[in-house]
């Protein structure tokens, strides 16, 4: 197969490999990235030998091609071991095991041979002397790492895809590194670093009030009690069950009277109900996720059948925090709220409504990534 393979140095210590199938255009436009400076690195750190590329820096030669550009496969260095990969079952260290980088949320629950959990979340937990790699591409990856052969690791994808590279030499470099390429998180208020208390299956809020009592009872700090999908009216985002959850504003104030924030979950799978306003409002603004036929996309979750928010857009995003602060009284009293990135289905094993649907997964693909150390 023949490709464009383009290489730069970004900065001194990160790295951008692209390999474009011939027919496919040089694009480098992610969600995942904000780094946006032209390339301005030490260039002498990449090495190209015999179609094979490489990178020096810190006395030492890593992230070295196996065979060439394609397919992708990396030398493992002697005593190099890999970590992190995400959410992930099993320990933190993935040498000699095979990832996947296609998110499922089975309703029988997640066992030790589905290793991919909820998303894809890039990792920096690493070892020794450290380099990272960061394989920034949105479909299925799969990762070899050390297993089928313990000198090399591998990555298979259907297309174009696109690298970076991290020179370390610490953990704490490399994590640096990539979140100066990917973004960093604002920095959380004081509450959210205290002990927290969260489960499904609250049968109304006056279990929620006799489980806080019991934190202040018994002398155990708590700062932040979490409101799964039952405080919700028939599980639709943005409500309460009036039954259950009589007073929301009330409820909420009381909780933070007693020293608790409030962070209720949205699901991101709105119910499809012509009488519920969230949904024909996104449907009206065009802000739900389309087939390749361009019509609404809807699978089943938790409410029944859902459209799902296109958070691409940026009505989308700014639609679901105008929502909170509006839709209900208690929203504005609420610490934060916890947006799930799953979406499964109820009780059954079989999607409700939707013959054609074989198992009630929504499958969600985000941007991969390993990291992995040198000696």
């Amino acid at each position: 197969m023949s490709a464009t393979v383009d290489v730069a140095a970004l900065t001194d210590d990160i790295f951008r490999v692209g390999v474009f199938p011939e027919g496919m255009p040089v694009e480098y436009r992610s969600e995942a990235v904000v780094f946006d400076s032209k390339p301005s690195g030490d260039s002498s750190r990449i090495r190209v030998e015999h179609g094979r590329i490489s990178f020096e820096a810190y006395g030492r030669v890593f992230a070295a091609d196996a065979d060439g550009v394609l397919p992708f496969s990396k030398v493992r260095a002697e005593g190099e071991r890999y970590f992190g990969c995400g959410e992930r079952t099993a320990g933190l260290e993935k040498t000699g095991s095979h990832q996947v980088f296609w998110n499922v949320d089975p309703p029988e629950g997640h066992t030790a041979p589905f290793n991919n959990l909820y998303t894809s979340i890039p990792e920096s937990l690493v070892d020794g002397r450290a380099h990272g790699l960061f394989l920034d591409y949105p479909g299925r990856v799969e990762f070899d790492l050390a297993k089928a052969d313990p000198d090399r690791f591998t990555a298979v994808s259907s297309d174009a895809f696109v690298y970076y590279v991290f020179a370390g030499p610490t953990p704490r470099d490399v994590l640096a590194q990539y979140t100066e390429l990917t973004g960093r998180i604002s920095l959380p208020p004081l509450w959210a670093l205290g002990n927290q208390q969260s489960k499904w299956g609250y049968e109304d809020a006056d279990e929620v009030r006799a489980i806080a009592r019991g934190y202040r009872e018994r002398g155990i700090p708590c700062d932040v009690v979490y409101l799964d999908i039952d405080h919700m009216d028939g599980y639709r985002v943005f409500t309460f069950d009036s039954q259950r959850f009589p007073d929301p504003a009330g409820f909420v104030a009381e909780l933070e009277a007693d020293g608790f924030k409030v962070v209720c979950i949205t699901d991101p799978g709105v119910k499809v109900d012509e009488d519920y306003g969230v949904y024909v409002s996104g449907r009206e603004r065009d802000l739900y996720c389309k087939t390749k036929r361009g019509t609404e996309y809807r699978n089943v979750v938790w409410p029944g059948l859902c459209a799902f928010p296109d958070f691409t857009n940026p009505e989308a995003s700014g639609g679901a925090t105008s929502r909170r602060r509006s839709s209900r009284p208690a929203w504005p009293a609420c610490g934060a709220t916890w947006t799930s990135p799953r979406c499964s289905c109820p009780t059954t094993r079989r999607c409700p409504r939707t013959a054609s649907i074989r198992e009630a997964v929504t499958r969600a693909t985000t941007r991969t990534s390993t990291t992995c150390t040198a000696r």
